[in-house]
């Protein structure tokens, strides 16, 4: 016998989780639709709320297969990103599920300030790096590291500025509405 006892299927995955990673991918791809239909996604990169989002949410399995999903769907979808996009972009909403969570399951008791701003700026700036580093590495040419980097706050500017608007404001929305436990004392 395979199992002992009364194993379930529910033991293995967490319905809960499942639902809010579903919800969260589709969310992903309906803003990425909307927001290259006024052509100005590259501005405000919508994908990266749902998956930092997803961060904070969900643990990290189902964070990650969040940041993996969305992009691929959304390439199958809508052919955007292109398929180079993938390459790096991948790696980039991968980090900052990993950082978000690792970050913001290590100061449960902290503030809400330093809970979720703390994590979200550290992964901003980690995700940015690597994906700086696979766009060094996968076209090989004389940009460079710190050329893509600069290129992607330039550009995602915008984008960046939206997600530590909107972000926040979820998780507060979140906390308040009793959906997630964070302490908003401040």
């Amino acid at each position: 016998m395979l199992f002992r006892g009364k194993v379930s299927l529910r033991s293995y995955l967490d319905i809960k989780q499942i639902i809010w990673a579903i919800l969260l991918v589709v969310i992903g791809i309906i803003l990425s639709i909307i927001f290259h239909a006024i052509g100005s996604c590259k501005a405000f990169l919508p994908m990266h709320i749902t998956v930092m989002l997803g961060g904070f949410i969900l643990s990290w399995p189902y964070a990650i297969a969040v940041a993996l999903i969305t992009p691929l769907l959304n390439w199958i979808f809508t052919g955007s990103p292109p398929f180079s996009g993938l390459l790096y972009m991948i790696p980039e909403l991968v980090t900052y599920t990993i950082v978000i969570n690792a970050l913001y399951r290590r100061n449960e008791n902290a503030l809400f300030m330093k809970r979720v701003y703390l994590p979200l700026l550290i992964a901003m700036i980690l995700g940015r790096l690597t994906a700086s580093l696979f766009q060094a590495v996968l076209f090989a040419n004389s940009v460079g590291l710190i050329a893509f980097f600069a290129s992607t706050i330039i550009i995602g500017f915008p984008g960046i500025i939206l997600q530590l608007i909107i972000i926040p404001g979820v998780m507060y929305g979140l906390a308040k509405a009793k959906f997630i436990e964070l302490n908003l004392d401040n």
